[in-house]
């Protein structure tokens, strides 16, 4: 009886809580189909694809394939728009990751015993750093321990061992950095900014630091200095005055261009987020399409010292000669209010020494000046780098549909529905607006079934939904069961997580009128389930009651 028992509640608890795990809750699960008037194939982020959007007007069925692998040349017959995002040859918005400082001398002993553990400690970085041959691999590890010595000068005194090996690291960095000269720009811009911001942290680490004083202060102030000089020798003079932008084409045809402005004007409309630049013909496959990185020939430095126009998350670029004779020259950029952004510290330049870098505004900063020690400065400029996205869009007026099919739909029950398609000629695009998943399948149905009495009309009655039945179990439950799907291999998903599907009217001999079923496969395995539970049940049962006659 225990058993028996057992299967009882096994049975009760299948039969209750499978169809949250098959069907979902009610609310989650209001069926809505369409046929899209206008599809969107795009490349682009979601932002972009809204922005770019709010320039339609009045367009209520529209739906958007996200690029796939291969999707593009089976639905582009449908396809009435393309969208493709420019993917720039240097990012400028790209980050650079800095490597992340741990050390084994978060607490220095400052004795033998320091002394000792710090010689197998570089003696295990020694053969680390031997065992790299990539160069871009092996800058990052020196740059990491460079990083780690500076991390432990904060806490041990004897700084001597540390300051020869932090330099030894910072020269390999160096090193590996000019033999990175000849590779791709992108690769090149970001490992020379990289070695740029992490000298620019060590530098504000030291100089923070109470305890690294007198002799080893001097020491890494005249260090900074060298490395320093030989990272503005390895500075390879990009033309940033145009951004190429690569565009990779399902297609070819006249593409219209759009520049994100990302400097609107206050008070600015939608519209001014995106300006037309012009029609440009593209080839199937790679396009490249230039653009000016910044403002060219526009010096954004009054003669107060104080830049114009300062936008806050914004790139920009300095560049100035100078000369200084003695003392410590420098340059600090500062933000007002927001205080100090950054300092760098400049060699002493007898002769006239040009300078360049790039620095990136912070993300709440409207105003900022620039400070100068050095005793002579010319042509200093201060331009302001256009980080904007770029996208190119298609029109494929004669795929667009003027008329599109009827449809009737009713739901049995959350994981089945009937769809009646009228007026079928050409192929179309089908949406069901629940969450993607492959275990929806479509049949076709023969036999019409009665949709009752309209309960929803939509679009002027291109679109009506019947009275939903919510039948668990009938004759028809088990119709499907051993029928073909059809339009499995034109499955997508479309509008970041829906379902659709691409549906050929060959596919059902052209026929003007047909029905489709739409069910949920895994909801098989609860009427599986359902019926083991049944058999197990009866078999207890009866299994209780012979057992109970012949005690």
């Amino acid at each position: 009886m225990r058993n028996f028992f057992l299967i009882i509640v096994f049975s009760v608890f299948f039969f209750v809580f499978s169809p949250m795990f098959c069907w979902g809750k009610e609310d989650k699960f209001m069926p809505h189909f369409y046929i899209p008037k206008k599809i969107i194939f795009s490349d682009t982020d979601f932002k972009t694809l809204t922005d770019l959007l709010t320039r339609e007007r009045g367009e209520e069925r529209l739906a958007v394939f996200f690029r796939q692998e291969g999707l593009f040349e089976r639905i582009k017959k449908t396809v009435d728009e393309i969208y493709l995002k420019g993917v720039a040859k240097i990012d400028f918005t790209k980050e650079v990751p800095l490597p992340v400082v741990s050390s084994s001398f978060s607490q220095c002993k400052n004795g033998w015993f320091d002394d000792y553990l710090l010689f197998f400690a570089l003696q295990k970085e020694k053969i680390e750093k031997e065992t790299i041959q990539d160069n871009s691999r092996l800058l990052d590890k020196c740059l990491l321990f460079a990083s780690k010595r500076i991390f432990e000068m904060k806490s041990c005194r004897d700084l001597k061992e540390r300051i020869n090996n932090y330099e030894e690291n910072m020269n390999c960095a160096l090193t590996q950095l000019s033999q990175l000269k000849g590779t791709e720009e992108q690769e090149y811009f970001s490992s020379w900014t990289k070695v740029r911001q992490a000298l620019f942290d060590h530098q504000i680490s030291v100089y923070k630091t109470e305890e690294i004083e007198g002799d080893d202060r001097e020491k890494m102030k005249n260090l900074f200095r060298q490395l320093e000089e030989r990272l503005n020798g390895l500075w390879k003079s990009f033309d940033f005055s145009k951004i190429a932008y690569r565009f990779d084409a399902p297609e070819a045809g006249e593409y219209k261009i759009y520049l994100e402005n990302v400097w609107p004007s206050k008070g600015g409309s939608k519209e001014e987020k995106w300006l037309f630049l012009e029609s440009n013909q593209f080839v199937k496959g790679e396009n490249f399409y230039s653009v000016p990185a910044y403002d060219y020939g526009k010096n954004f430095l009054d003669d107060s010292m104080r830049i114009l126009d300062y936008f806050p998350n914004t790139i920009y670029r300095i560049s100035f000669e100078y000369k200084s004779f003695d003392g410590d020259p420098f340059f600090m950029i500062n933000e007002g209010e927001k205080g100090k952004l950054f300092t760098v510290s400049l060699p002493t330049a007898t002769e006239e020494k040009k300078y360049e870098t790039y620095f990136r505004s912070s993300g709440d900063a409207d105003k900022a000046f620039i400070v100068f020690s050095a005793q002579e400065v010319r042509n200093l400029r201060i331009e302001r780098i256009r980080e904007s996205k770029l996208v190119a869009i298609k029109t494929e007026p004669e795929n667009f549909l003027e008329k599109v099919p009827e449809i009737a739909f009713i739901k049995v029950n959350p994981t089945k529905y009937r769809i009646q398609l009228s007026s079928v000629d050409l192929p179309f695009v089908l949406v069901f607006s629940e969450n993607y998943h492959l275990g929806w399948k479509l049949y076709i149905n023969k036999v019409q079934s009665d949709y009752r009495e309209i309960v929803a009309s939509y679009f002027n009655g291109e679109i009506k939904e019947g009275t939903h039945k919510n039948i668990f179990l009938d004759r028809s439950t088990f119709e499907t069961w051993g029928k073909k799907t059809v339009f499995e291999d034109t499955h997508f998903p479309i509008n970041f997580y829906t379902n659709s599907w691409y549906i050929l009217p060959e596919k059902f001999d052209n026929q003007k009128k047909i029905e489709l079923i739409l069910e949920f496969f895994p909801q098989r395995l609860f009427y599986l389930g359902v019926f083991l539970s049944l058999i197990g049940i009866t078999s207890s049962f009866i299994y209780s009651v012979v057992k109970k006659k012949f005690d």
